[in-house]
């Protein structure tokens, strides 16, 4: 499949050979997923400790347990900082987007290539 995708006429050609199942299961397999269980995760804790934070913040506490509280969630926020965004992350970026943006650009063939089965299926 992929020594067929460097050109797109012999990758529609390609694409034209197979039935619809086939070029259903293609587009999975080249499909990302839209969001991991791991980001979920790591989006749950976020917003959970973000809404703490401004709790905490809003309400009145002894100056004591409030500034504990404070420097805690700094501590946290910190920590979520130095783990989500490592230094290196550019360049993993950097790395993957030309991987992604071929798999997006075969799932939109694959698509133009259903649309038009189906289509013809329709017209017959």
């Amino acid at each position: 499949m992929l020594e067929h995708a460097k050109d797109d006429k012999e990758l529609l050609i390609f694409l034209n050979k197979h039935d619809s199942i086939m070029l259903n299961q293609l587009k999975i397999f080249f499909s990302e997923p839209q969001l991991t269980f791991k980001h979920t995760i790591k989006i749950v804790c976020f917003v959970t400790f973000v809404t703490l934070y401004i709790y905490f913040f809003s309400t009145r506490f002894n100056e004591l347990i409030e500034l504990t509280v404070q420097m805690f969630f700094a501590l946290i926020g910190l920590f979520w900082v130095f783990v989500v965004f490592p230094f290196s992350r550019k360049v993993q970026i950097s790395d993957r987007f030309k991987q992604k943006s071929e798999n997006t650009r075969i799932v939109g063939m694959i698509d133009f290539v259903l649309e038009q089965k189906y289509k013809k299926s329709i017209s017959e």
